[in-house]
């Protein structure tokens, strides 16, 4: 992951496919979870024959992009200003 390029820091998520193909598994859950700690990044393990999991990886992958998100800026509810008025207002009359 050291040699990308561009952001420093990208949502990720590191997903195991094929869950229900344990007999035919070529990388064991320790090696995915170990991989994702050292990546720092959820590890999830999926099967879409069953749909287990699948719709939480949609879901982990939302939660890490709003943690990398910059916070939103405040908007004012009201006009600041006493002079200031609702767009709306302007128009009635």
């Amino acid at each position: 992951m050291g040699r990308l390029r561009g952001p420093k820091a990208v949502p990720l998520v590191l997903v195991g496919t094929k869950a229900d193909l344990d007999a035919q598994r070529q990388v064991l859950t320790a090696q995915g979870r170990a991989l994702a700690r050292e990546w720092r990044c959820p590890f999830l393990e999926v099967t879409a024959k069953s749909k287990l999991m699948v719709d939480q990886v949609f879901t982990q992958v939302v939660r890490e992009m709003e943690a990398l998100a910059p916070p939103e800026e405040v908007v004012p509810a009201v006009p600041t200003n006493a002079q200031e008025t609702w767009p709306s207002e302007r128009f009635i009359g």
